[in-house]
C-alpha cells in the first residue's frame, strides 16, 4: 500500500508496455491462429506445414519468455526480443511467399503482405536495438557494431 509522499512503484514506460503486449499477446495469438488454420492442411501439404506450425509455436514461447525478461528489465531482454522479432518475421515471410502454408491471399497481394511484415518487424527491431529503456549487457555493443 502506498503512503502519501512515497515514490511510485517502478513501472515500465509506455513504449515498453507496448513491447510487452506485442510479445506476450500478439505473437502467441498469431501463432495460435496460424496453427488452428494450418492444422487441417498437414494431411494435404505434408511436413512443411507442420514445421512452420512448430516454428511459430516455438517463437510464441520464446516471445513469452522475452516479454517476461522485458518486464523484469533483465539484461537478456534485448537479445531475446531481437531473436523473437527476427525469427517471427522470417517464418512469417517464408509462410507468405511459399505454397507450404495455406492462405486465402491472391498472388498479387503477396508483395503487399511481405512489405507490411518487413515494416512491422523492422520497426520493432529498430526500437529494441535503439531504445535506452532496456538495460544493455556488457557485450551488446560488440555484437551490434
Amino acid at each position: 500500500m502506498l503512503s502519501v509522499g512515497a515514490p511510485p512503484p517502478d513501472r515500465p514506460a509506455r513504449s515498453l508496455i507496448l513491447l510487452i503486449v506485442a510479445l506476450r499477446t500478439y505473437e502467441p495469438v498469431m501463432a495460435a491462429l496460424a496453427a488452428s488454420s494450418g492444422w487441417h492442411a498437414v494431411g494435404v501439404r505434408g511436413w512443411p506445414v507442420a514445421v512452420i506450425i512448430l516454428l511459430r509455436l516455438g517463437v510464441a514461447v520464446l516471445a513469452w519468455v522475452s516479454a517476461s525478461a522485458v518486464s523484469r528489465r533483465d539484461p537478456t531482454a534485448r537479445p531475446l526480443a531481437v531473436t523473437v522479432f527476427s525469427l517471427s518475421g522470417t517464418v512469417q515471410v517464408i509462410a507468405a511467399t511459399t505454397s507450404w502454408f495455406p492462405s486465402n491471399r491472391q498472388p498479387d497481394d503477396v508483395p503487399l503482405v511481405v512489405a507490411a511484415l518487413v515494416c512491422y518487424y523492422g520497426a520493432w527491431l529498430t526500437f529494441v536495438v535503439r531504445t535506452t529503456r532496456l538495460p544493455r549487457r556488457h557485450d551488446d555493443d560488440a555484437v551490434l557494431q
